[in-house]
Parts: C-alpha cells; structure tokens; sequence
C-alpha cells in the first residue's frame, strides 16, 4: 500500500524536479549521446558566457571554458572550439576573449531557445552516463564495445572465439608433450614446465 504526505511548500519555490533519469540512459558513442552533446554543449558555453558579461562585463577564454564547464566531460579540444564558434565570436585583440553573439548573428537563437532544446532528463541520462564510465575506467576497464548486435558482427565474435579456445588447446597440448618428455629425462626444468602448463590449462578454461 502506497502511502502520500501532502506538506505544504514556501511560496518562493516554484518548482521541484527529479534526481534520476525517467529515460534510457545513453551508451557512449551512440547517436542518441551525439544528439544531446550537441545540443548541450553549445547551451552551457552560450549560458556562461551570458552570466560572465552580466557580472563582469567581459567574456571566457577558450582555457577558462575548458577548465570550468568541461573539466570532467572528454570532449576533443576541436569539438568543443566547433561548438563554441556557433555561439561566441573570438576576440583576438582582447586577450583571446570569446564573447557571446547578438540574438540573429550566424543564425543564434539566443540563450532560452538553446536551452528548450535540452531536457532535465536529458541531463540526468547524460549525467548517469559519464558516472558510469567512470566507473568502469576506475574497475580499469578503458575501452567499451559499442558495434550492433546484428548476425554479422554476432558470427565475427564467434569466429574470433572459437579460434582462440583452438589455439589455447593447441598451446596446452603441445606444452603437454614437452611436460611429459621432460619428466622422463628428469629434468631439472620440471618444476616450470608444471606451472607453464597448469597456467594454460587455466587460461582455456576461463
């Protein structure tokens, strides 16, 4: 039985979101994470940028944009100067100062139409993403493989699987031969040749 707590809320707040994402979380390097990156990019470098010249009447430098909006996001440094040229024009006589563009210039929507095309659970789904890449990078996984799952690729896994359970056989039996000739000659190498051997044994059955 589902129980529900009506509190009353202040009347200074006006809305209340969720913390976790209702969507389908993005896979790296889908079209889907494509799609919201840049949307998403280009949004928070025009908002900054916004918010900077309000308080300070000045610009970001390309550095300062790196560092303070996309210091944990691995977006290439080509990329990321791609998404900010569609928003800011580059001041080269004021120390490098990107400064956000007039509502209309090079087609600029301006801030809040940037920021209808990104969706708080877009930025959950986006978020969970990235925490669970790192993750798997601290676990020190560092590649992902993120091909179809069409009849294709599915046989070329299996062709390179089964090949590799062959050649581990092959490995085990021949080492095998070379265990037991050792053994009859009294080797003092017998000692390797057994852990050598109860590694590949090991090795092919995993």
């Amino acid at each position: 039985e589902l129980g529900v707590v009506l509190r009353p809320l202040p009347a200074n707040i006006y809305c209340v979101g969720q913390t976790e994402p209702r969507v389908k979380v993005f896979s790296p390097n889908t079209n889907d994470e494509k799609k919201f990156i840049n949307a998403f990019v280009p949004y928070q470098v025009a908002k900054n940028l916004q918010r900077t010249e309000e308080l300070h009447g000045n610009g970001l430098t390309f550095e300062s944009i790196k560092d303070r909006l996309f210091g944990n996001t691995a977006i290439p440094q080509t990329q990321l100067r791609l998404r900010i040229k569609q928003v800011a024009n580059f001041e080269r006589k004021d120390n490098g100062i990107w400064s956000l563009k007039s509502v209309g210039e090079d087609d600029f929507p301006g801030v809040e139409a940037l920021g209808r095309k990104v969706s708080p659970e877009g930025v959950a789904a986006y978020e969970s993403e990235c925490a669970g890449v790192r993750r798997l990078k601290d676990l020190g996984i560092e590649e992902l493989y993120s091909g179809g799952s069409n009849i294709a690729n599915v046989a070329s896994v299996m062709l390179y699987l089964n090949g590799a359970a062959h050649a581990a056989m092959e490995r085990k039996l021949k080492l095998k031969k070379v265990l037991e000739i050792k053994k009859r000659q009294k080797s003092p190498q017998v000692p390797y040749f057994q852990r050598a051997y109860e590694k590949l044994d090991e090795e092919y059955k995993q």
